[in-house]
């Protein structure tokens, strides 16, 4: 078994926010924690910003990922534009989150991500209201 934390990074399929994204997983490096970073489709995915970003794979094997054993220390599910699109509605991502929380991982959620926690029914009243109408509307 291994003593290194893994973390579990969920993507966007496009229009992922850079900064969440990057920031996360430059914060999580440096503090010797993997991350493992995923998107629906596990395809090449292009930020806001048009940064460009390949994920580790899909969100379908998230339990099939090199060096990963049992349950994720923490997943983060990154937001943006395409979160509406490709995170909000899918219904892989709700029962992977569920079951880590059950199971005393952590989980969060930024910017219009959070949508995913709500719909999951894992959201309190301690979010940081996202910068984006839909996913306000989304909220209430």
């Amino acid at each position: 078994m291994s003593s290194v934390k893994n973390i579990l990074v969920i993507i966007p399929n496009n229009q992922f926010s850079d900064d969440e994204l990057f920031g996360v997983t430059k914060v999580l490096a440096d503090e010797g924690i993997r991350n493992v970073v995923l998107s629906k489709s596990g395809n090449e995915a292009s930020g806001m910003s048009r940064n460009r970003f390949k994920p580790d794979g899909s969100i379908i094997d998230w339990n099939k990922q090199d060096g990963v054993f049992g349950k994720y220390s923490a997943i983060i599910i990154i937001g943006g534009k395409g979160a509406r699109k490709s995170l909000w509605d899918d219904p892989i991502i709700p029962q992977i989150i569920v079951d880590h929380y059950r199971s005393g991982s952590i989980v969060g959620a930024l910017g219009s991500a959070c949508v995913v926690l709500a719909r999951a029914s894992l959201l309190n009243d301690d979010c940081v209201t996202p910068d984006d109408e839909l996913a306000l509307n989304e909220l209430k």
